[in-house]
């Protein structure tokens, strides 16, 4: 219960500021949270007993809640810790399926690209067998369906990894290689067409090097797609 709620308010998910893994031990602990819609039902009442929350403190914490109501539908899906759906697989979903998400059958979800029957079986069992627990949490939350628009570049179909310290944020790099139509991996292999590398390249550099795969720097990216 407490990894699926540290899951769910992870920056890469709901990105609630300050629920992190401490704060929801502390919940926890203390009965106020005990499932996700839990969350969405804390008031200030609730978090003035306990220790080490001050105004300042609650009001911060309150706030990012409320802001977490309307997710991106992907971050949403992301957030529910389904087995072998990651964050771009959710993305996936939520692009080829923004309206019935939750009413796919295994055979619809098999056939997106790049799932295979392990992904497609944990998600239409998951979306099953927790309808009740969905339905309470979107009473709190209304995922918003958005448009994915990618355009044909030099790096369409290529797969990226990132390394690094660059100009951007990694997230923001690689909302631009996929909008480019690039796909982002985490790891390299030989698969791997393109390792995007700054500073303080690690140890994917020197696999990239070993596989003999393509490295890249921010500049010779800028050359290929406009950034």
């Amino acid at each position: 219960v407490i990894n699926s709620l540290i899951h769910f308010a992870s920056k890469k998910c709901l990105n609630i500021d300050g629920l992190g893994e401490a704060i929801v031990n502390q919940l926890f602990e203390a009965g106020l949270v005990a499932k996700i819609a839990d969350i969405y039902e804390l008031t200030a009442q609730d978090l003035v007993k306990l220790e080490g929350f001050k105004d300042k403190k609650i009001a911060n914490l309150l706030g990012a809640i409320e802001a977490s109501r309307t997710p991106a539908l992907h971050s949403f899906i992301a957030s529910l810790g389904i087995e072998h759906i990651g964050e771009v697989a959710a993305k996936k979903i939520a692009q080829i399926y923004p309206q019935n998400w939750r009413e796919l059958s295994f055979g619809e979800v098999a056939a997106i690209e790049g799932f295979g029957e392990a992904m497609a079986e944990s998600y239409a069992e998951f979306m099953q067998v927790n309808r009740q627990n969905l339905d309470e949490i979107l009473r709190f939350v209304s995922p918003q369906a958005q448009s994915f628009e990618t355009k044909q570049s030099a790096i369409s179909g290529k797969t990226f990894v990132i390394t690094g310290t660059l100009s951007k944020g990694r997230d923001e790099f690689k909302a631009i290689l996929e909008a480019n139509g690039a796909k982002v991996s985490g790891s390299v292999s030989n698969k791997t067409d393109f390792v995007l590398y700054g500073d303080e390249a690690g140890g994917k550099l020197e696999k990239a090097r070993e596989l003999g795969v393509a490295t890249i720097t921010e500049d010779e990216l800028r050359r290929m797609i406009e950034i």
